[in-house]
């Protein structure tokens, strides 16, 4: 399924949750890092 055939909603709520996802990975990152510099 390729974005030119797909509708716009439907590729955005898939960016969405793509950027959720990285959000999430880059806030589980930076937390590990704060308690690793508490140590």
């Amino acid at each position: 399924m390729s974005d030119a055939d797909s509708p716009p909603t439907a590729r955005a709520a898939r960016w969405l949750r793509l950027v959720k996802l990285l959000l999430g990975i880059v806030a589980s990152a930076l937390t590990i890092a704060r308690l690793l510099g508490a140590l």
